[in-house]
């Protein structure tokens, strides 16, 4: 079973507000703090909350 952490289902409300300093910090500690089988999840899910971030301007 996979961990959701509240860094990213914080990353993952705020996403929708546009790019911030705050979800660059959400999704690094995420990414930071992935267990080593869940690295590249959370590289992606980066990835992917930026882009959405970016796209929400």
């Amino acid at each position: 079973m996979q961990s959701f952490s509240s860094s990213t289902a914080e990353a993952l409300l705020i996403a929708e507000d546009g790019p911030s300093a705050r979800l660059d910090e959400l999704v690094d500690h995420a990414t930071a703090n992935a267990v080593p089988t869940q690295k590249a999840n959370a590289e992606r899910f980066a990835a992917w909350s930026r882009f959405r971030a970016g796209r929400a301007r």
